[in-house]
């Protein structure tokens, strides 16, 4: 838990609680919302920017549109400023008509970091914001500052300055076990690798199955395990080589991330070690990996996925209200790794230079700027070190929101690696890689490692 200082526009929307006009919010079922939470375009002096309107487009709708709304209520109630938020389904498309059109939104929220590089060279620098980039190094990390430059550099859209805030972070270092029956079994929770592998050597000892893996998802198979690799690499490498990797300042076939694929052969290729073997792994949807984890007697014991995988899981067995059947713990550290967290987000872009767009540019990159969001969404996850994790209602969602502010806190918060290499790699290769290791066991690892590597694009 960590204290908040009171900013100017939070004691000014207390003196204004009760002449705030209720939030007008408003989104049809299609896949386009509009939403707009109603500041008091009439407020005088105290609002500085009344009468003002930010238009924001991104690809949240219906929900997660409403749960802006309240985000940016009490902001509109203190500054005057008008926050109409758009969203859309076709958001990745529509995102490229308007801004070649020359109808571009004031600030663009986006879903993944290779699609904002797109525009970058028609966004407005934070500095030039007037954004206390310090603070914002301070609160967000270096990491997650210099990442969206990174990512333009990468794809050939540098530029020098800062065009990208954060808005929301997911989280992917997870383990998933049944309960109470692990308990009850006399399972412990490891805390490092190494307790990891005594604790599947002991349920394999008990006549059980260790691991739910399952990696189908179409054509996009192969996913799952590029997650376990940027998780193990995190870990045995630290985030530094991690980014070298990503660059491929290191290559697929270097030691270090040799390595990290030998620790996911010790989960996936000892006989008994998986349900169905390494057939099940290639057959079993992503979603439904975690499912034998709820039978009467769990048919496996652990398991690794995102924490977006409890939208798969059976009515009834997760969330608040209900007896939960299955806990997340976080993925192990392995020689001391500390605090590091693999995960993913969506970052915004900034297209005018307004007063009420700089202003509102401010507010949600502060620690107060997700906070009706982490109370309407359990999805939510602030990017801020200093957001007040009591804002987060649901315990999974404030258990994930804790282990993330320490890792940002630490510099050791990572973005997912394979969104981030070029999509040849990344989406393509990466995937097919893990696939073929899969099918070929540990004897096929340097092939399979060599091949991606010779995928990697040229300069």
């Amino acid at each position: 838990m960590t204290f908040r200082p009171e900013k100017t526009w939070r004691l000014l929307a207390i003196l204004l609680a009760f002449a705030m006009v209720a939030a007008a919010c408003g989104n049809g079922d299609d896949d386009t919302a509009t939403t707009s939470a109603g500041g008091d375009a009439g407020g005088g002096d105290a609002q500085p920017f009344a009468g003002e309107v930010v238009n924001v487009f991104g690809a949240f709708v219906d929900a997660d549109a409403d749960a802006f709304a309240d985000t940016v209520a009490p902001f509109e109630a203190a500054t005057g400023i008008d926050v109409v938020y758009e969203g859309s389904g076709d958001f990745e498309t529509q995102i490229g008509i308007r801004i070649n059109g020359g109808n571009a939104p004031d600030i663009a929220m986006f879903p993944q970091p290779g699609l904002w590089a797109n525009f970058i060279d028609d966004m407005i620098d934070f500095n030039d914001l007037g954004v206390d980039m310090d603070q914002a190094r301070a609160d967000l990390s270096d990491y997650l500052v210099e990442l969206p430059g990174q990512v333009a550099a990468d794809t050939g859209n540098a530029r020098d300055g800062v065009f990208g805030g954060w808005f929301r972070l997911n989280t992917k270092s997870w383990l998933w076990i049944p309960v109470p029956e692990f308990a009850d079994a006399g399972y412990t929770v490891p805390e490092t690798w190494d307790d990891l592998l005594a604790l599947q050597d002991q349920i394999l000892a008990d006549g059980n199955t260790p691991w739910c893996l399952g990696i189908e998802s179409a054509g996009a198979t192969g996913w799952v395990l590029t997650d376990w690799m940027e998780d193990i690499v995190l870990r045995t490498a630290g985030p530094d080589v991690y980014d070298d990797w990503v660059s491929n300042g290191i290559p697929f076939n270097d030691p270090e991330i040799a390595k990290a694929a030998q620790f996911l052969g010790d989960v996936m290729f000892p006989e008994g070690n998986v349900l169905g073997g390494t057939d099940g792994i290639l057959a079993t949807p992503f979603g439904d990996q975690n499912t034998p984890m709820f039978d009467d007697t769990p048919a496996c014991y652990l398991a690794k996925q995102a924490g977006f995988i409890t939208g798969f899981f059976p009515d009834g067995t997760f969330g608040p209200g209900v007896d939960n059947q299955t806990e997340a713990i976080p993925f192990p550290s392995i020689d001391g790794s500390g605090d590091v967290m693999l995960g993913g987000g969506d970052l915004f872009g900034v297209f005018s230079d307004a007063g009420a767009v700089a202003e509102t540019v401010k507010f949600l990159v502060s620690p107060e700027g997700g906070e009706g969001f982490a109370q309407a969404q359990a999805g939510y996850l602030s990017p801020n070190s200093r957001f007040d994790t009591s804002n987060y209602v649901d315990p999974f969602q404030k258990q994930q929101g804790e282990l993330l502010a320490g890792a940002l806190g630490a510099g050791g918060f990572r973005f997912d690696a394979s969104d981030l290499m070029p999509a040849a790699v990344g989406a393509g290769t990466f995937w097919t890689g893990m696939v073929e290791y899969v099918q070929g066991g540990p004897d096929s690892l340097d092939d399979v490692l060599q091949s991606i590597q010779d995928s990697w694009p040229s300069s």
